[in-house]
């Protein structure tokens, strides 16, 4: 991810045209507003520039031969400045109302459009950077944007109108003193151009030194139970200090940095401002106290926007490399399973003749497989070829890294890049896009994953369709219901983070009933009762018994759990290299038996 981020700081220094790109994200009704902001704008800079030239003619008004002669001849002027002072704070008004309610709305809609897009990424993704990297990133991104807008709209085109109104402004009234006064423009831009060059790798190294953190700190809340019962948390504690030091240490580089443009800037201005007075005395440009005032803080109308230019453009950059980051992770690609490719196949070699009469495909059939991991040198999966008859329960038992977990993730499209074919029905997987697959498929995976919320949330998850009964039925067919009756709130009890009210034997299966509630014709099983007592993985076991017409394949670390399946598969080194039903492979002195009898050892 950092790749991505370093390739386009060169896109850092011109954040003008990024907010360009932005642009086209807002709604018209968006840029309307954002129409009106500027508008107000226009007329707020333009009276800000004409400010130094009412207070010059008040001066004159009310001072003659060095004297304070009175308000008599002043108060025309005075209520100019009065008028343009109150109509300005109106334009400020309209245009910070204009401009809030367009970010709010922008941010509110990103922040949706990125965390969808985060679910729909490729898992693998999420094996490259931690999680919580991936949430940071998005947040800053989100943030990043709607500062961009924010310093774009609100302070950096005005900052640029007032500057060029006033230079129009010295131009017209002063001639060469107003060319004298404008040059400290140019070389103020030059010197904001430099401090930003020099400064986004510096940019980039916080910006990965923040995400590295953000990793870290999620992965180590996500372990919290084993950091306090190893007793290591001075070791966590050393690591997040020495980050926290380096990126110390490369923030304080930065603000050296920045500190020393900004004593740079200071004196470019110093210098213009004494050749601005000494030519406007020498060349006699200016002949009363009221026309110097107006040299003075006309010249310091031009120089305090482009302070807040200089500002705005820093800040802009650091807003700009964010922005980028949330584009690009916006425009990643969709996990491929969200689409769908390819077509059915009719038959097959492995189909079956049902009943009535046509050809009938297996529920899962697989040619010729092969999987490996991206930076592995040694494949997962070698020429793997089995199918699964419809209905029928099939066991998947090997040594570990034999690929069993992965054959599972290739199926329900987890994971993808396989080589030869997966088929669901007759069909091959790459035809049928996630929201099909959902129907077809139940998939419960080795780790029992429950979010924030009720019982009910979590068998739910927002699908839509699913009735109370759907959700009763699917309790009960996964052995919970009664236990789910004698919770508090029943099915609306809060069952607390990742199930942390529940016993693992309950939230295997909740899992399990969450996967049945749309009863779906395949179920894939990934270890149910590996981390589960002797009493929870009965109860778990039973609802697994209990599940009747269900093309199921289920992964088992305990062999003696599958002796209610109809078919075992042995898997070792990629391939399935035992086939038959427990008595038969028990009794057939190979690799099962051996494991079987491992098994009865250790217990």
């Amino acid at each position: 991810m950092r790749e991505k981020t370093t390739a386009n700081v060169s896109a850092t220094a011109k954040p003008a045209r990024l907010w360009i790109r932005l642009w086209k994200e807002f709604e018209p009704t968006e840029r309307l507003r954002l129409v009106i902001a500027a508008g107000a704008m226009l007329i707020g800079s333009a009276l800000t520039a004409l400010i130094p030239s009412f207070v010059g003619v008040f001066v004159d008004s009310v001072i003659k031969g060095g004297h304070v002669v009175g308000l008599n001849r002043a108060w025309t002027p005075l209520a100019l400045l009065a008028a343009s002072m109150a109509a300005i704070s109106a334009m400020d008004v309209v245009e910070h109302q204009q401009i809030h309610r367009v970010t709010t709305t922008f941010t509110a809609n990103m922040r949706q459009r990125i965390y969808a897009a985060l679910l729909r990424w490729d898992l693998a993704r999420y094996v490259d950077d931690a999680k919580g990297a991936v949430y940071g990133r998005a947040n800053r991104g989100v943030e990043g944007a709607e500062q961009l807008i924010k310093l774009g709209a609100a302070e950096l085109i005005p900052a640029v109108l007032v500057t060029i109104f006033g230079v129009i402004l010295a131009a017209v009234r002063y001639g060469v003193l107003g060319l004298v006064m404008a040059a400290v423009v140019p070389t103020g831009f030059a010197l904001v151009r430099w401090q930003i060059r020099s400064q986004n790798g510096i940019r980039v190294q916080v910006a990965g030194a923040k995400e590295h953190i953000d990793g870290d700190v999620s992965a180590w809340l996500g372990g919290l139970d084993v950091i306090r019962a190893a007793g290591v948390e001075m070791f966590f504690n050393s690591r997040i200090r020495d980050r926290c030091a380096a990126l110390r240490d490369t923030e304080l580089a930065h603000h050296i940095a920045m500190s020393k443009f900004d004593a740079a800037k200071t004196v470019n201005e110093a210098v213009w401002f004494v050749a601005t007075l000494a030519l406007a005395v020498e060349l006699h440009t200016v002949t009363s106290p009221g026309g110097l005032a107006g040299v003075v803080l006309l010249y310091f109308a031009i120089t305090k926007p482009l302070r807040e230019l200089h500002r705005v453009i820093d800040q802009g950059s650091e807003s700009a490399l964010q922005a980028i980051n949330l584009q690009e992770d916006l425009a990643a690609p969709h996990d491929e399973s969200y689409s769908a490719g390819g077509a059915p196949i009719a038959g097959g070699a492995s189909a079956q003749r049902s009943r009535s009469g046509p050809v009938k495909p297996p529920a899962i059939e697989l040619r010729d497989l092969t999987f490996q991991h991206a930076g592995s040198t040694a494949p997962v999966l070698s020429g793997l070829t089995m199918s699964v008859a419809e209905g029928e329960r099939v066991g998947l038992v090997g040594t570990s890294g034999c690929g069993k977990s992965t054959l599972l993730k290739l199926i329900a499209r987890l994971i993808h890049g396989h080589g030869g074919e997966i088929l669901l029905q007759g069909r091959r997987v790459q035809s049928i896009d996630r929201g099909e697959l959902v129907d077809i498929l139940g998939y419960v995976g080795q780790r029992p994953l429950l979010f924030q919320g009720t019982v009910h949330d979590n068998l739910v998850l927002g699908r839509p369709g699913i009735g109370e009964d759907d959700v009763v039925e699917a309790s009960i067919r996964a052995n919970i219901h009664e236990t789910i009756l004698a919770m508090p709130e029943g099915y609306e009890t809060l069952i607390g983070e990742e199930g942390s009210r529940l016993s693992g034997g309950q939230s295997q299966r909740l899992c399990l009933a969450r996967a049945l509630v749309k009863t779906p014709p395949i179920l894939l099983l990934d270890e149910p009762t590996s981390a589960l007592d002797g009493p929870s993985q009965g109860v778990v076991q039973q609802a697994i018994d209990g599940l009747a017409q269900i093309t199921m394949i289920v992964v088992a670390h305990r062999l003696s759990t599958l002796r209610t399946m109809d078919r075992i598969l042995v898997m070792q080194e990629g391939c399935v290299v035992e086939d038959g039903t427990y008595n038969e492979l028990a009794n057939a002195h190979g690799l099962f038996a051996t494991l079987l009898d491992s098994e009865r050892r250790a217990a």
